[in-house]
């Protein structure tokens, strides 16, 4: 008898509980990719992120794992910006490898709602330090033949 009146109340309780909202999973996930992040793990933060973007954020991340050493990172706010996209603000505290200079730069995470839930789909320098987004390799333009070589091109032949 007294299996029923604790199975009756667990069922009870469980019936009560809310359902997790899109906003409180965005929260948990900004907070999980903050720790991650905060400790080296770019594997885990990595799970969070947009299949379109994942490559540049590991790319990224790899490379301030070998150049610095974050210190601390904090998740300062999460802002719905619309209805499917949020940003997370995160200030993130880093040495040079080999430096003692303690540095600053805080980052604006994109986030977009795709499928039941939120995934990364950037990360952006907002303020701080730049030197943690310059050590970054620069994107080459593609490269296109001048005017001046195209008509050097033309009087040649």
């Amino acid at each position: 008898m007294r299996a029923a009146v604790v199975l009756a109340i667990v069922l009870s309780l469980v019936g009560c509980i809310p359902p997790v909202t899109p906003m409180e999973r965005l929260q948990q996930s900004a907070h999980d990719v903050a720790n991650a992040l905060r400790f080296g793990r770019t594997d885990i933060a990595a799970d969070y992120v947009a299949s379109s973007a994942r490559d540049e954020f590991l790319t990224r991340h790899m490379l301030w794992n070998d150049k610095t050493r974050v210190v601390d990172m904090e998740l300062l706010g999460i802002f719905v910006r619309t209805q499917d996209e949020a940003e997370a603000i995160l200030s993130v505290s880093w040495l040079h490898e080999d430096g003692a200079m303690l540095h600053t730069t805080q980052i604006s995470q994109r986030w977009r709602h795709e499928g039941g839930s939120y995934h990364m789909v950037n990360e952006l320098y907002r303020s701080g330090d730049k030197a943690l987004f310059d050590m970054l390799p620069k994107k080459e333009e593609p490269k296109t033949p001048s005017k001046a070589a195209t008509g050097d091109a033309a009087n040649k032949g």
